[in-house]
């Protein structure tokens, strides 16, 4: 029959020093020092021991927990289990402290479990390593949260070598460490692996996953020299950037019969094959055949070989007086002027001029045009580029006209003296023109009239004042589909 010590007043129930609260009858015969549970404070502390190893304590029942609360030495501080949640609760300064000698210690495969099913077990082995471990595929760890990550360096060999997920930055960091892809493993591009990189043992290969994929170096703004070596030093390819040139150095040279491009194409050096004359029948080695001058109060005396290399356009002293330099206009003589160069034909044009010393009260055009005229409104149809000092704040205007529809842009390219630019037009299939100065795209314009023929045109014209004006001009291409 179960006995109860009962106490029906508000008297303590008081032990001494190192007498016992005794549970259970013991593993041996009943004594009064023997039991299963004994509880005795010893004057130091309260020391809670058994008789048999494996015993339990127990708080509260299945389903119906008792709170817990162990305090520390500082207000508000203590260690909270929390049985309505289920919850181990470090409140204040509590904590689990890792340092000195007395560490939260497991040792040697001992493991730290998660999930009902054992999901995920970390140990340390006694092999030397940390091992975490799941126990189905695709498992995940996440660090941190969605939009507020957690920064996460590993530390190699080296000082200060490591590598670093800065999460502010959402870049991986490699700092004195290298990233080493093996033989055949590859380095991935895209959502859908859309270009890969890889070394098989013999070459590099970089492989797209789709026809026509582009490999841009460089920005247009900020962009690379490349060097291509060959099996010396002093040979490679170089594309210079800053020159916009394509160069073999040293032994190097191109191979094979295939040199001819796709493109009927045209190439004039200024200068190379003679001066240009005014329209004159009469052709001798020093006059140019491709091309002639033209404009008001033009003779031949207005263009002169320029030191610097190239031609000189001057034109004479009086106000509107011009130098004009187009393809030579009798039959059969210049490719330049028996050619179509239509705007259906994907027509590129460019050229390569020089400011003289003054531009004010001048004027300077070039490009693609029906007639020779400097005015912006006088060609039906028409594409090129116009300076005039007082005009558009003396910047290049890139003027384009579609069936007499006139459109004059601002390239915001201020004109300077003695400075050189390259001027560029590129008609598309689309019969759109893409307008450039010294590489930098400028205008696009809305799509040029069909199947109109122009002329390529450069002049020099003085505006305002009479007083000569120059115009250096170093060369000029133009080329377009065959068929």
């Amino acid at each position: 029959m179960a006995k109860e010590i009962s106490w029906i007043t508000d008297e303590d129930c008081k032990l001494q020093d190192n007498a016992k609260l005794i549970f259970g009858d013991g593993a041996s015969t009943h004594s009064e020092e023997s039991g299963d549970i004994m509880v005795a404070w010893d004057g130091t502390r309260l020391a809670v021991t058994q008789e048999a190893a494996n015993s339990e304590i127990r708080w509260g029942v299945d389903g119906a927990g008792i709170d817990q609360r162990w305090y520390g030495d500082t207000a508000s501080a203590y260690m909270l289990w929390d049985q309505s949640a289920d919850a181990l609760v470090f409140a204040g300064a509590a904590g689990i402290v890792f340092g000195g000698t007395d560490g939260f210690a497991f040792g040697d495969d001992v493991k730290l479990k998660f999930g009902a099913s054992d999901d995920i077990t970390i140990d340390w082995n006694a092999a030397g390593g940390l091992d975490v471990l799941q126990a189905a595929a695709n498992s995940l760890i996440s660090l941190g949260v969605d939009n507020a990550g957690i920064d996460v360096k590993f530390f190699g060999d080296t000082a200060s070598s490591y590598m670093l997920w800065d999460q502010s930055g959402d870049e991986l960091v490699f700092d004195g460490a290298d990233l080493w892809l093996k033989d055949s493993d590859q380095l991935e591009f895209g959502d859908a692996s859309d270009v890969v990189m890889t070394w098989d043992g013999t070459d590099l290969d970089v492989t797209a996953a789709a026809d026509d994929s582009v490999i841009k170096f460089g920005t247009g703004t900020n962009s690379f020299d490349i060097w291509l070596y060959g099996n010396t030093a002093n040979a490679y390819a170089l594309w210079d950037a800053g020159e916009d040139t394509l160069a073999l150095m040293g032994p190097a040279r191109p191979q094979g019969f295939n040199h001819l491009s796709e493109r009927y194409e045209l190439r004039w050096v200024a200068g190379q094959e003679g001066l240009p004359d005014l329209n004159n029948t009469a052709y001798t080695e020093i006059i140019d055949p491709r091309f002639e001058i033209l404009g008001t109060n033009a003779t031949a005396d207005d263009v002169t070989y320029y030191a610097e290399g190239g031609l000189t356009l001057e034109t004479d002293g009086a106000d509107h007086d011009q130098v004009i330099l187009l393809p030579h206009l009798d039959a059969a003589q210049s490719p330049w002027a028996q050619t179509t160069w239509g705007t259906d034909k994907q027509t590129h044009w460019e050229c390569d001029i020089s400011t003289g010393a003054a531009i004010t009260n001048c004027i300077i055009w070039a490009g693609l045009k029906l007639t020779n005229t400097s005015t912006t409104i006088t060609d039906n149809d028409q594409c090129f580029f116009r300076y005039q000092s007082g005009v558009n704040d003396g910047e290049w205007q890139a003027i384009s006209s579609i069936a007499n529809s006139d459109d004059e842009h601002d390239t915001n390219v201020v004109v300077a003296t003695a400075t050189r630019y390259h001027l560029k037009i590129v008609i598309g299939s689309d019969r759109t023109a893409k307008m450039y100065i010294n590489g930098v795209l400028v205008e696009t314009t809305a799509a040029l009239t069909n199947t109109t023929d122009l002329i390529p045109y450069i002049g020099v014209q003085s505006e305002g004042a009479a007083e000569a004006k120059t115009l250096y001009v170093h060369g000029q291409a133009i080329s377009r589909v065959i068929g």
